[in-house]
């Protein structure tokens, strides 16, 4: 008889700090908080298994059974703080002056300024997926004659219906 048992996780974390958007001005700079937020993904696996062999004269029996489960945990919150993009430097200058000053976003917009486009992740961004699948066997193989071997068996196999968790929505 032998049985074997398998434990394994990774695990692996970001952690982008800032919470404030990211300020891109292509051709100039990328500034403002971390586009990578804090995010992370965790993988536990596990993984049963058992054979046993049994001879009984001209017939070897072999059965036995195994069992795996999988947790998957991932959080993915990129752009959750949102990213401004603006087309220029000067559209930059002049949306940052009209803050100064204290213009509304219309007048900042008719005086060259405002960002080109602005991006945000929303929803939930945990994702989770719990799965399981195992499978049972049984075989013989009977020696009929030194130049004869007969081989017969059943097998079954079974996996669990995956389980997800909320999926990230991008706005």
């Amino acid at each position: 008889m032998e049985t074997r048992f398998r434990y394994r996780t990774q695990n692996s974390d970001q952690n982008g700090g800032v919470a404030a958007p990211v300020i891109s001005v292509p051709d100039a700079f990328t500034s403002g908080g971390s586009s990578v937020g804090d995010s992370f993904d965790h993988q536990k696996r596990y993984e049963l298994q058992n054979s046993t062999s049994y001879i009984h004269g001209t017939h070897t029996l072999r059965w036995g059974a195994i069992l795996r489960a999988v947790n998957l945990n991932n959080q993915a919150m990129q752009n959750y703080a949102g990213t401004f993009t603006f087309t220029s430097l000067v559209s930059y200058r002049a949306t940052l002056l009209g803050i100064q000053n204290g213009l509304t976003a219309s007048e900042i917009r008719t005086a060259g300024g405002g960002a080109s486009q602005f991006t945000l992740a929303a929803g939930n961004p945990l994702a989770t997926v719990n799965q399981a699948d195992y499978g049972f066997f049984l075989q013989d193989d009977w020696r009929i004659s030194r130049n004869l071997l007969l081989s017969g068996g059943l097998r079954y196999e079974r996996q669990t219906q995956f389980t997800i968790g909320p999926i990230l929505v991008r706005v």
